[in-house]
């Protein structure tokens, strides 16, 4: 389902799509599949934007872990959503390329991207508090249920979003395609507060659009 008058448009015209995954129950094998098969029967080029070490680290340092459980713990989430996907492409018998957010294609834009992203968290009070409410909500998954992060945490977990945020924001500039749809099993809290604006600090790009695909 398309997010919004622009996505709509995208999701009829374009033919490039990204699918994000990420390390948790809902991303089982049978939902990826599903995730391919919609990409398939609507974009002519698929990509998978799924987690990296380097990013999932931070949910488990937000949690409170030590540096080499961390790393262990992140290290192991890759590998098993790597091979996720990697069983949905054979069962379904759909190509998608696999990205993660540590290599892009064009550095220089995913770097000013992510320039706007903390400047958002410093000058945006709604946008700070609907992505503190999804990092927490995150972050609070698997721990107790009186646990609470502390400000420290919090800061250290959002760094996962952060790494995500450029390809929400501008996919094409990011990978250097012509336009690009990102799909996600639902809208994110914070995602009404990406602005088209040329003068925002979240300016998204005019040919970046958003659907969700249940």
């Amino acid at each position: 389902m398309a997010y919004d008058e622009r996505s709509a448009d995208l999701l009829e015209h374009s033919d490039h799509l990204v699918i994000g995954v990420s390390p948790t129950a809902a991303f089982s094998e049978d939902a990826i599949s599903g995730m391919l098969a919609w990409g398939a029967q609507n974009f002519d080029q698929i990509a998978v934007l799924t987690v990296s070490a380097h990013q999932g680290i931070y949910t488990y340092l937000g949690r409170g872990y030590s540096l080499c459980q961390a790393r262990r713990k992140a290290r192991a989430d890759e590998r098993n959503i790597r091979n996720r996907i990697h069983t949905a492409q054979r069962n379904t018998g759909i190509e998608a390329e696999v990205w993660d957010c540590t290599c892009p294609a064009d550095p220089a834009a995913y770097r000013n991207l992510r320039l706007g992203v903390h400047a958002a968290h410093a000058q945006n009070e709604d946008f700070n508090k609907a992505v503190n409410h999804s990092v927490t909500q995150v972050l609070k998954n698997g721990m107790p249920p009186e646990w609470q992060p502390t400000q420290g945490q919090l800061a250290t977990g959002r760094e996962y979003l952060n790494f995500e945020l450029p390809y929400f924001l501008d996919t094409p500039a990011v990978q250097r395609v012509p336009a690009s749809v990102f799909t996600y099993i639902q809208a994110p809290d914070f995602y009404r507060h990406l602005d088209p604006q040329p003068d925002s600090t979240l300016r998204m790009g005019t040919t970046q659009g958003f659907a969700t695909w249940m």
